[in-house]
């Protein structure tokens, strides 16, 4: 997956955001997953990363079901 075909639609998300990263996922190369995340223009963004085999440290993330 290239970092530009979400590029250009995460410049239009405004909200909230919380991107769970699989941090070495074997389709999505580590770089595209940090560019996508940058691409988001919300103010109020928190990256998340998971490791393989390992469920994300976060409550908001265990919350929110993912």
């Amino acid at each position: 997956m290239a970092a530009d075909s979400t590029s250009g639609p995460a410049a239009w998300v405004a909200v909230p955001v919380e991107f769970l990263l699989q941090w070495d996922d074997e389709l999505v190369p580590r770089d595209a997953g940090l560019a996508s995340f940058g691409a988001f223009s919300s103010r109020e963004k928190t990256l998340l990363r998971s490791l393989p085999g390992r469920a994300p440290a976060s409550k908001g993330a265990e919350a929110a079901g993912w």
